[in-house]
């Protein structure tokens, strides 16, 4: 989580970051740059970003590609 100077709450998973940049990927997946100089406050979140409602949104066939895809990563 960010919080920015003027009170902009980011949330999402930092994926790269240098002197002057914090960029994080949101759970839309889009990326959202933030100077650092606009950060107020940043703080690592406890809860996840993945849906906890997986058994109501996917079909038994998109759950079976997704353990594919995950299975074919090793």
């Amino acid at each position: 989580l960010i919080i920015t100077k003027a009170e902009q709450y980011v949330t999402g998973i930092v994926k790269r970051e240098d002197a002057t940049t914090v960029e994080v990927a949101d759970s839309q997946g889009g990326v959202q740059k933030v100077a650092k100089s606009d950060i107020k406050q940043r703080a690592p979140q406890t809860t996840s970003l993945m849906p906890g409602n997986f058994k109501e949104i996917l079909t038994v066939e998109e759950f079976h590609d997704i353990l594919a895809f995950v299975l074919s990563l090793k």
